[in-house]
């Protein structure tokens, strides 16, 4: 689609005025998304600031907002800490790795233990753990993966609003 050719319409007291959108807006900061035949959407580019492991303690992810979850190179839809931890303890899939690896305190679970409350459950490798707080959790996952093997990449909107990228 040629940009030039993008219009946005704005509703005046005499019916819609066409407004081309690069005369409002730097269409180089915004994705073209197709929503239809004849509709578009225009979404913002988002400049990341890579921060690397060792430098992970150094924000705060309580209340942060996860813009996008890359694993082992397609996209994830999960966008909670929690679910992501699980998604790579799965990958992962050994429960002595994990336990041995772990900053958490993971305990193999025994056929018919019971439950405890604030406490996290993997049925199919056998393990529970606390809850994580989010920056432990954060630390766990890039931890996990590095570890093993694992490539993945979360985009964080932080609440300060700073925009960080973690890859391992």
């Amino acid at each position: 689609m040629d940009i030039n050719q993008i219009y946005i319409s704005k509703e005046t007291p005499f019916g819609y005025k066409l407004i081309k959108a690069n005369n409002l807006i730097k269409l180089d900061n915004y994705n073209i998304v197709p929503a239809g035949p004849d509709e578009i959407y225009l979404e913002k580019k988002y400049q990341f600031k890579k921060v690397n492991l060792p430098d992970i303690g150094k924000y705060n992810f309580a209340n942060s907002k996860i813009k996008e979850v890359t694993l082992n190179n397609g996209l994830l839809s999960l966008k909670t800490l929690s679910k992501i931890l699980v998604q790579i303890y799965k990958l992962i899939g050994n429960s002595n790795k994990i336990i041995k690896n772990s900053k958490l305190t993971i305990t193999k679970i025994e056929n018919g233990e019971i439950k405890i409350k604030c406490r996290e459950y993997i049925k199919n490798i056998n393990i529970s753990y606390p809850k994580p707080e989010p920056n432990l959790c954060v630390y766990e996952i890039f931890s996990q993966s590095e570890i093993n093997g694992i490539n993945i990449e979360i985009k964080f909107e932080l609440t300060n609003q700073e925009m960080i990228k973690i890859k391992s």
